[in-house]
Parts: structure tokens; C-alpha cells; sequence
């Protein structure tokens, strides 16, 4: 599948799409873009592990980072999709839009919800989300009722990446 064939790249994040360019010239995004199999579009599929202002593991993006992501996208008149979008338009029973983004987070890390997910409102992005079922409601985690508030207030998609993050 798709999904399994992503390869990430760390290059100068100058990508091609549908109908258009999408340019970073100061590299911002370039660390969190996924391109697709051969099958896929040509459009950025950004995926993030969480936001917090420090992170000593290097796998979090600070929230005025992310804000400036978040504009860049904007700015390029991208528009979100969901991944359950990209599933229709690659099985040919959908469309997307002209400049598509995809928005992902791995993990349900409580800042998703306090910080990323009234900065996507903010600018009019949707993302998903992909947790695994064993994390939710422990102490970094969002509950079942915070993750229903992401779909619910924040137009969140709620993925699943099995009980432990193990390959489904």
C-alpha cells in the first residue's frame, strides 16, 4: 500500500503539485514531509510526533515552528485532507482539491490537543490523528473523551496504529 511505501525525505522542500508549486525557501517543513508511492499524488503528507516549546528527544517541533508551518500552508492556499480523502481519490471514488495537504500526528500526546489543535482552527487546517488503542488515558496521553473533543470541536480524523504501534 501507499502507506507503507512512504519514504522520508530531508531535502530543500520544493514539491510539486496537482496544479501548482508549494516552496519553503527557509526548509521549515522539509524534516516533516512524507512523499508517496508511485500510486500517490504529488502533494506533502506532513507528519509530526507532537509539539512542545522543549523537547530533548528531537522528535517534537516547538509551537511557534509549527505556527510557521501552519502559515507557509496558508499562504500557499493549501487545503487539509483527510486520510479516509486520499483512500477514496486513490480507489478513483473521490477528488481533492487543488493544493492538497495532508496533516498527521503520531500519538496522542496531550499537546496535540492543548496547542496544535487550536493553531490548525486557527488557520483553517484539519489533521489526523494515529494512536495506539493501549496509550490512550495514560498520564501523556489524551483520554477516549479528550480524542472524541479533537473529531468533534477540531474536525480531527482518530486513526488507529494497533494496540502497542505494532504493524497492523
Amino acid at each position: 500500500t501507499c502507506r507503507n511505501n512512504r519514504v522520508f525525505i530531508n531535502i530543500p522542500c520544493e514539491i510539486t503539485l496537482r496544479s501548482g508549486s508549494y516552496s519553503d525557501n527557509d526548509n521549515y517543513l522539509s524534516q516533516y514531509i512524507f512523499t508517496g508511492c508511485m500510486k500517490c499524488p504529488d502533494f506533502p503528507i506532513l507528519c509530526y510526533q507532537g509539539i512542545a516549546e522543549h523537547d530533548s528527544s528531537g522528535l517534537l517541533v516547538r509551537p511557534a515552528d509549527f505556527e510557521r508551518h501552519l502559515a507557509v500552508l496558508r499562504r500557499r492556499q493549501c487545503e487539509s485532507v483527510s486520510i479516509e480523502q486520499i483512500k477514496r481519490f486513490l480507489d478513483e471514488e473521490g477528488e481533492l482539491p487543488e493544493m492538497p495537504v495532508a496533516i498527521t500526528f503520531e500519538g496522542c500526546r496531550r499537546n496535540v490537543l492543548e496547542i496544535a489543535a487550536p493553531m490548525l482552527k486557527k488557520y483553517e487546517f484539519k489533521a489526523t490523528l494515529f494512536t495506539a488503542a493501549k496509550t490512550v488515558g495514560t498520564a501523556s496521553c489524551l483520554s477516549w473523551a479528550e480524542l472524541e473533543e479533537l473529531q468533534s470541536e477540531y474536525g480531527f480524523e482518530i486513526g488507529c496504529s494497533g494496540k502497542n504501534y505494532n504493524f497492523l
